[in-house]
C-alpha cells in the first residue's frame, strides 16, 4: 500500500526557515458530539473501504504537510482558522510539518483512533525573526466573525465582511479600536495592537446570542393544545417557539374542554426554557340516549345511534334526536364539569302519518307494506308513516304487482294496481341471469310496458349497456325513468348516473344529486355512495365532508366496496371526521377483502408512508402491485416510484419505466414526465 502525506497548501519548494521555529501541539480530544466524520460533507471513505477518523486542527496558520507512517492520511483541506484531516482508524501516530515552523515528528495520539469520531488538536505555533531583520511597519489584520452577517467597525469605520465571516486588511502598525455587532445577539468590542510584519493578526470574534426558545411538551393533556406566545399562535404542543429575544414573555396555552393556563416566562441567552403545565379539565362524561332508532345530534354534529356515551365541555348545548319519517326532537342542555357520569334521557321524534289507498284488479289480492301483510285489497290504511314504501300485491295465478309508493303529511295517496296472469318479468329475469340478453329483453318489454317497475329497470340498463338490444340511452332514461317515478332504488340511482355523465340527457347535477337521494333515501347503497361523492365533490350541492361521510358509511356498512374505499380516504385525510388512521385501515382492507384495486393502492400508499402501521415498503410493493396487474393507473405510477428508488425492492429503471409507460398510456402526465426525466 503506498504512503500518503497531504500538503494543504501546494509549496513550491521545501525550505527549512533558519530562523527560531516551534511548533507543538497543545491539546487532543475526542468531539463527543459533533457528527462532522460521519455527515455528508464530511465523510470519507479509507484505504480498507471504511469511514475515516476526522481531525480537526485548530490553527490560524496554513501551509501544513500531514504524515501518517505506513496507515497514511486520507485526505485534508483548510479551512477558516482549523484544517480538517482525515485519517484510517487505529492510527497511532502522526508527523507535521510546516515551512517556517519546522516539523513535529511522531506526535503519538493520547487516545485510540476510531472509524467515524471527530477529534480536536489544538496547534501552537511561534515564529521569532531574526536580530536586524529589516522589516515593514505594516501588516496584516484579520477578523473571523461568527455570525457572519455581523457588522464590523474598525477606528468607527465599516470593514467589508465576507461570506465566510472574514475581514482582511493591510494596515499600519498600531492600536485599533473594533466593535461586531448584529441583531439578536450581545455585541463585543475590543482593542488590538498590531506590530509584527511577519504575521497576519488574527482576531477571532463569536458573538452571544441574546435570543432563546420556548418548548412546551406533548404529555398527557398538553397533546394537541394551543401554545400562544406573545398572542401569537406558534402551534400545538408538543412544540417549539423561533428564536425569541431574551426576556419575559407570555405563554398562554388553551384546548377545548379544559381550563386555560397562563404564565409570564423568561427567555436567557441561546437556552430553552422548557414548559409542562397539566390543563385542568373543565367537562364532563355524560350518556345521552333516546328510546328511539333515532341518530343524536349536539350542536349540529352527529354523535351516535340511540345511544352516546363521551365527554362534553362545560356549556349549553343544542341537542337534536332525528330519526326518517319523524318530527325531530330539540333539547337545550345545560352540561357542567359537576355532571361526570350522569345519563341524560332526550325526547324522542313524534311519527309523521299520511294515508293509503289501495286498489287492485282482481279484488281481493293479498297485500303487503314493506314485506309486512297487512290484509286484501282494496285497503284503507289511515296511518302510515310518510316517505318510501313498497306496496306489493299478490294472487295465486297472478304476477306480483310491486310498487314503491312515496307518502307525505296529510296526504291520501292512492294505488290502482292490475295484475297480470302472465309473468312476463320472471321470464325475463331467468334469461338475464342465464346472460340470454335477447331473450330477456323480449320478456322485460312487455313487462314494462305493464308497469313493473323491476322490468322497467332492468330494460333501461339494457339499453344503458347495449344487452340484447342496440345501445341507446335516450331510451335507457325512458325505462330508467318510468321505474324511478315508481320508487325503483335502482333505476333512482341509475337516474343520477345519466344525469351526472350527460348520457342521454343533458349533464344536470342537481337532477343528478336529487335521484341519488331518492334511491339513498330507501337504504340503495349505491345510490348512498353516489350522493356521498356528491358532497364530497360538491357536484351540484355545497361541498359537504360531514354530509359525505354520513353516506359513504351508510353504504360501506352494506358492502358497497367504492363506499368503504371512499370511507377510509376520509378517515385518513381527516376530512368530515377526525383524522383516524386505525378506522381509515380497517375500511380500506374491507374494500380490498372484495379485490377492489383502487383500496389496494391505498392501502400500499399506508404501507408506503407508515399511516397507522408500521412503515413496510414490502407490503406497499405488494399492494401496489395487485391494483397494478388490474389496471389501476395511480398504483403502476407509484409502482414505477418503488422500482426507481429501489424502496421494498431491487432498483430497477427499466422496470420503474415499464410501470410509467402503462401509466402514461392511460393518459396520467405526471408518469409521462418521469419518462421524459429517465430518458
Amino acid at each position: 500500500m503506498m504512503k500518503k502525506s497531504f500538503l494543504v497548501i501546494l509549496l513550491s519548494l521545501w525550505v527549512m526557515a533558519t530562523q527560531a521555529q516551534s511548533l507543538k501541539v497543545k491539546s487532543f480530544r475526542w468531539l463527543e458530539y459533533d457528527r462532522t466524520a460521519s455527515s455528508l460533507e464530511g465523510k470519507r471513505i479509507d484505504q480498507n473501504g471504511q469511514v475515516a477518523a476526522l481531525i480537526k486542527v485548530v490553527t490560524n496558520e496554513t501551509g501544513f504537510v500531514f504524515e501518517g507512517g505506513t496507515l497514511g492520511i486520507v485526505d485534508a483541506q483548510q479551512q477558516v482558522s482549523e484544517v480538517w484531516v482525515w485519517v484510517p482508524r487505529g492510527l497511532r501516530k502522526i508527523t507535521i510539518k510546516h515551512q517556517e515552523f519546522g516539523q513535529l515528528r511522531d506526535y503519538i495520539f493520547p487516545i485510540d483512533i476510531e472509524a467515524e469520531r471527530t477529534y480536536e488538536m489544538v496547534l501552537e505555533t511561534e515564529y521569532v525573526p531574526r536580530p536586524g531583520s529589516n522589516k515593514p511597519h505594516q501588516q496584516y489584520l484579520a477578523f473571523i466573525i461568527d455570525p457572519v452577517f455581523a457588522t464590523l467597525e474598525v477606528d468607527d469605520k465599516i470593514w467589508t465582511v465576507a461570506a465566510d465571516g472574514s475581514a482582511v486588511k493591510y494596515v499600519n502598525f498600531g492600536t485599533y479600536q473594533w466593535r461586531v455587532q448584529a441583531p439578536n445577539y450581545h455585541p463585543e468590542a475590543g482593542n488590538i495592537t498590531v506590530n509584527d510584519p511577519d504575521n497576519t493578526q488574527v482576531v477571532t470574534v463569536k458573538l452571544q446570542p441574546n435570543f432563546g426558545w420556548i418548548e412546551v411538551e406533548g404529555a398527557g393533556t398538553l397533546r394537541g393544545a394551543s401554545v400562544y406566545i406573545d398572542n401569537a399562535l406558534i402551534g400545538t404542543a408538543p412544540c417549539k417557539s423561533q428564536l425569541l429575544k431574551s426576556g419575559q414573555h407570555t405563554v398562554r396555552i388553551a384546548k377545548e374542554m379544559y381550563n386555560p393556563y397562563s404564565e409570564t416566562v423568561m427567555v436567557r441567552d441561546n437556552e430553552t426554557t422548557r414548559l409542562s403545565p397539566t390543563l385542568g379539565a373543565d367537562f364532563a362524561e355524560v350518556t345521552l340516549k333516546v328510546d328511539s332508532d333515532a341518530e343524536i345530534w349536539v350542536n349540529n354534529e352527529r354523535k351516535g345511534f340511540r345511544s352516546w356515551s363521551g365527554p362534553l365541555g362545560s356549556g349549553t348545548y343544542k341537542i337534536e334526536c332525528k330519526q326518517a319519517n319523524h318530527e325531530t326532537s330539540l333539547t337545550t342542555q345545560e352540561i357542567t364539569a359537576s355532571m361526570a357520569g350522569q345519563t341524560i334521557t332526550l325526547p324522542a321524534p313524534r311519527p309523521i302519518y299520511g294515508s293509503l289507498l289501495v286498489e287492485s284488479v282482481p279484488s281481493f289480492c293479498k297485500l303487503f307494506i314493506d314485506g309486512q301483510e297487512v290484509g286484501t285489497t282494496p285497503k284503507s290504511i289511515n296511518e302510515i308513516l310518510i316517505g318510501q314504501h313498497e306496496v306489493k300485491i299478490t294472487k295465486e295465478g297472478y304476477s306480483d304487482y310491486i310498487e314503491k309508493v312515496t307518502i307525505t303529511q296529510g296526504e291520501s295517496k292512492q294505488v290502482s294496481a292490475t295484475l297480470s296472469n302472465t309473468d312476463y318479468y320472471a321470464k325475463g329475469l331467468e334469461a338475464y341471469n342465464k346472460k340470454d340478453y335477447a331473450e330477456a329483453a323480449k320478456w322485460f318489454r312487455p313487462a314494462a310496458e305493464q308497469g313493473n317497475s323491476s322490468a322497467q329497470a332492468y330494460f333501461g340498463y339494457m339499453y344503458n349497456k347495449g344487452l340484447g338490444v342496440t345501445k341507446d340511452n335516450v331510451e335507457a332514461v325512458k325505462w330508467y325513468r318510468k321505474a324511478a317515478e315508481q320508487g325503483n332504488a335502482s333505476a333512482q340511482c341509475n337516474m343520477g348516473v345519466m344525469y351526472g355523465k350527460g348520457y342521454g340527457v343533458a349533464k344536470d347535477y342537481t337532477e343528478a344529486l336529487k335521484w341519488y337521494r331518492k334511491a339513498a333515501e330507501q337504504g340503495y347503497a349505491r345510490g348512498q355512495c353516489n350522493l356521498g361523492l356528491m358532497y364530497d365533490m360538491g357536484y351540484g350541492v355545497t361541498k359537504d365532508y360531514a354530509e359525505a361521510f354520513k353516506w359513504y358509511r351508510k353504504a360501506a356498512e352494506q358492502g358497497e366496496v367504492n363506499a368503504q374505499c371512499n370511507l377510509g380516504i376520509m378517515y385518513r385525510d381527516g376530512k368530515g371526521v377526525q383524522k383516524d388512521y386505525a378506522e381509515a385501515l380497517k375500511w380500506f382492507r374491507k374494500a380490498v377483502d372484495q379485490n377492489y384495486a383502487n383500496a389496494q393502492c391505498h392501502l400500499g400508499y399506508m404501507y408506503e408512508n407508515g399511516y397507522g402501521v408500521t412503515k413496510d415498503y414490502k407490503e406497499a410493493m405488494k399492494w401496489y402491485r395487485k391494483a397494478a396487474e388490474q389496471g389501476e393507473v395511480y398504483a403502476q405510477y407509484n409502482l414505477g416510484i418503488m422500482y426507481e428508488y429501489g424502496k421494498g425492492v431491487t432498483k430497477s429503471i427499466s422496470e420503474a419505466k415499464k410501470w410509467y409507460q402503462k401509466a402514461a398510456d392511460q393518459g396520467y402526465e405526471d408518469a409521462k414526465n418521469k419518462l421524459k426525466g429517465l430518458k
